[in-house]
C-alpha cells in the first residue's frame, strides 16, 4: 500500500537587506539550471560535464500598498539610486515557522510593474519586482518562527478602482489604464550589479471612450500631437483607491506625458460603446503616496 501524505499550506516572505520580512502575493522563477559542456567519448559514449550554473530571471509578486521596505525600494528604482541587492526568499508554515531559505546573490533589478486598472475588473491590484540573482544558495531552515506585519483593514486594492488625472484633460472617463513598467538597462550583464546605463519607463496604454475624445479638452491634446508633434507633454497622476473610492492607498506621479499613438475605432468594430486608444510616454514616475507610510 503506498504511503499517503497530506501536503502543508506554505507561503512565501520576504526579507530584503537585512530589514523584516514581509508576505509576498507570489513567487515564480526560482530555477537554476546548467550549461553542459562536451568531453571525451568512450566506447561510443559522450561524457558530459557541468560547465557553469545559470539562475533564473525570479519574479516577486507584492499587495498594494507595498510593504514599507518594498516601497523604499521602488521609490529607489524608480529614481535610478538603487537597481540592485541582497534577497531572502523565506518559505513558511501557517504557523509562521521558516522550512526553507532561498537566498538570492547579487541581484540586478531588471523591473518593477504596477497591475494594469480597469473598470470592469474584478481583480486584486498588485505590484511586481524582478530580479536576476547571480547566485542562489539553499539552505535548509531550523523551523524559527518569523514576525510578520499585520494586515491593515480596508486597504484592498481592486484594478477597478482607480483614478488619473492629466493636466488641463477631463479624465474621470478613462476605462483602462494598462500595466506600468519600469525598467533598468544595465551597460554590461559581465559587469558588477548595480552598473546601469539608463531606466526605461514602458508606455502607457489607455482607453476611453469615442465621444469623451469629442471634447475640447481631449481635442486640443488630439491636435496637438497630430498638427505640432507636442513640444510641451502634460503632468499626470495615476491613483490607487480603497473599496470606498475616497482612500488613496497609491498614487504614481507622471511627468511629461505626451501621445504617441492613437487608435480609432474601426467601422466594424463590435464594441457597444466605441473606444479610443492612447499611448502614452513619460519621462519619469515619483511615488507620491503609499497607504502604509
Amino acid at each position: 500500500m503506498a504511503n499517503s501524505r497530506t501536503a502543508g499550506t506554505f507561503r512565501y516572505a520576504l526579507q530584503l537587506n537585512q530589514a523584516g520580512p514581509v508576505l509576498l502575493r507570489n513567487v515564480t522563477g526560482l530555477l537554476i539550471s546548467s550549461k553542459l559542456m562536451d568531453g571525451e567519448i568512450n566506447d561510443f559514449i559522450k561524457n558530459r560535464k557541468i560547465e557553469s550554473l545559470e539562475y533564473n530571471e525570479v519574479t516577486l509578486e507584492f499587495d498594494i500598498p507595498l510593504p514599507e521596505p518594498v516601497f523604499q525600494l521602488f521609490d529607489a528604482v524608480l529614481k535610478g539610486t538603487v537597481v540592485s541587492g541582497v534577497v531572502s526568499i523565506l518559505k513558511i508554515t501557517s504557523a509562521k515557522k521558516v522550512v526553507r531559505t532561498y537566498d538570492l546573490g547579487n541581484c540586478n533589478i531588471t523591473e518593477v510593474s504596477f497591475s494594469g486598472v480597469d473598470g470592469s475588473a474584478k481583480e486584486k491590484g498588485f505590484a511586481t519586482l524582478k530580479l536576476r540573482p547571480q547566485h542562489i544558495d539553499l539552505i535548509q531552515a531550523d523551523k524559527g518562527t518569523i514576525t510578520l506585519p499585520i494586515a491593515v483593514k480596508n486597504q484592498v486594492f481592486l484594478q477597478s478602482n482607480f483614478g488619473i488625472a492629466i493636466d488641463k484633460v477631463s479624465s474621470a472617463r478613462v476605462r483602462s489604464v494598462s500595466s506600468m513598467a519600469v525598467r533598468p538597462h544595465f551597460t554590461d550583464a559581465s559587469q558588477v550589479p548595480g552598473t546601469i546605463d539608463f531606466i526605461e519607463f514602458k508606455t502607457l496604454r489607455l482607453t476611453l471612450s469615442e465621444s469623451e475624445t469629442d471634447k475640447a479638452d481631449w481635442q486640443i491634446w488630439l491636435q496637438d500631437f497630430i498638427k505640432n508633434k507636442q513640444e510641451e507633454g502634460k503632468n499626470g497622476t495615476l491613483t490607487f483607491l480603497g473599496p470606498d473610492l475616497k482612500k488613496v492607498l497609491f498614487e504614481i506621479a507622471l511627468t511629461n506625458l505626451i501621445i504617441v499613438s492613437a487608435l480609432f475605432p474601426d467601422s466594424g468594430a463590435a464594441e457597444e460603446i466605441p473606444a479610443v486608444r492612447l499611448e502614452l510616454m513619460y519621462d519619469a514616475a515619483t511615488i507620491t503616496s503609499n497607504g502604509q507610510k
